[in-house]
């Protein structure tokens, strides 16, 4: 699983957050055990002042409803707390920084 930078995007478009922590070490295992395509999955770099954040986004959605569908269509191990659709260009400015 490559990092993503959203590159490409347009900014209104989704995504969905699975994880978020300080490393990705088993975001691979996370979308290889999913039951889902792992080229769907998006490991995403965020630097933040005192440290480097990693998350675990999965697919690409036209509009939030999409997203919302999307999210209730996970299976159930991939839903849960701090799961939900996140926008795309305040993911791409926080990238560029």
């Amino acid at each position: 699983m490559q990092t993503q930078t959203f590159a490409g995007w347009g900014e209104r478009e989704y995504t969905i957050q699975l994880r978020a922590g300080d490393s990705p070490d088993d975001y691979s295992a996370v979308a290889g055990g999913s039951g889902l395509a792992v080229d769907s999955f998006h490991k995403v770099r965020l630097q933040q002042p005192d440290r480097t954040w990693w998350l675990l986004c999965f697919g690409r959605y036209p509009n939030l409803q999409a997203a919302k569908q999307a999210l209730d269509n996970l299976p159930a191990h991939l839903r849960g707390p701090g799961v939900w659709p996140r926008r795309v260009g305040p993911l791409q400015t926080e990238i560029s920084r």
